[in-house]
């Protein structure tokens, strides 16, 4: 096995079709998407991150869940293989609280024991609350551990809003809340409802995840602002994954990022007078990443600055 440097976790986006349509979506999911993996590509993936040193899957989407055996399936692969495993879904096939205790109960037995759960004005549009609950009822019975990740935005009810439909309901889950950002189907949202705080920082909380797209594309961390051109890592279906973490983690920018954030590059920029445009509104370090990144006439200012930032 050659262990890999810096990825412990391998992030399976495993379709862009979904039950729900909200407006914030950065990938722009819909029940109109069909780009999805196939179970057996899924599965090679899989085995080829254990052999690369990978210790944690993570299965998202869209809503994986559409295809719940596949998941199950997936899920079991992945226990045979002696990874850890983490699904992500928005609970649209928890209609009951039974319905919840018998599909939890079957991830379980599959080796999956830890969902988080997207919950939110947004997502609320598509799926009840009544949902929510069901599952954090379940989670309790089966022992599944629950995360609550709360996508938020100036005019939304954040997560005070989400505790006044679960209330007692989310004792002993971890509660989170995730800026939304102004990227795909949320572009059209009205730009000052986002939340900008211009805190770039010296640390990248998504270092360590490398991406696989439906299509097989691969980026070098797991946030959506990095799934930019400039950053695209390769294709599975063109290389193998070993190469393809290979790649990543000899590529400039993710190995200073990795060790250094952002940051530096933002400090280059304004005390040298380099012609990269800054946005200067900023919801959080990602959005900045991905600010500099999208731009193509910033690539060759960038690769400039990380040789001389190493030197």
């Amino acid at each position: 096995m050659n262990e890999t440097k810096l990825y412990y976790m391998l992030g399976l986006i495993y379709t862009y079709k979904c039950n729900a349509e909200c407006k914030m979506c950065i990938f722009s999911c819909s029940p109109k998407r069909d780009e999805k993996m196939s179970l057996e590509d899924a599965k090679k993936l899989v085995k080829d991150a254990k052999n690369a040193g990978i210790k944690l899957i993570g299965i998202s989407g869209g809503e994986p869940f559409i295809y719940f055996d596949e998941i199950v399936e997936l899920s079991n692969y992945v226990r045979e293989q002696g990874l850890a495993l983490t699904l992500t879904t928005n609970c649209f096939w928890a209609t009951t609280y039974d319905v919840a205790v018998e599909k939890l109960s079957l991830l379980k037995a599959n080796g999956a024991e830890h969902i988080k759960i997207s919950a939110d004005d947004f997502h609320a549009e598509f799926v009840p609350y009544e949902n929510i609950i069901n599952v954090l009822r379940a989670g309790r019975t089966v022992n599944v551990r629950v995360v609550l990740g709360c996508t938020v935005t100036k005019n939304s009810s954040r997560l005070k809003g989400l505790l006044q439909h679960l209330e007692n309901e989310v004792f002993g889950n971890i509660l989170t809340e995730v800026s939304c950002y102004p990227i795909g189907r949320a572009e059209n949202m009205n730009q000052d409802d986002f939340i900008y705080t211009n805190d770039i920082n010296n640390f990248c909380r998504e270092q360590g995840m490398l991406s696989v797209t439906p299509t097989g594309d691969v980026y070098p961390c797991g946030n959506i602002c990095s799934f930019v051109p400039s950053r695209r890592v390769g294709s599975v279906y063109e290389e193998s994954l070993k190469d393809l973490i290979n790649k990543a983690e000899s590529n400039i920018h993710t190995d200073h990022i990795a060790r250094n954030g952002i940051k530096p590059y933002f400090d280059y920029i304004k005390e040298n007078n380099v012609p990269v445009e800054i946005d200067n509104r900023y919801t959080d370090t990602c959005h900045a990443c991905y600010d500099l990144f999208r731009k193509k006439d910033n690539i060759k200012y960038l690769d400039e600055i990380a040789s001389k930032l190493d030197n």
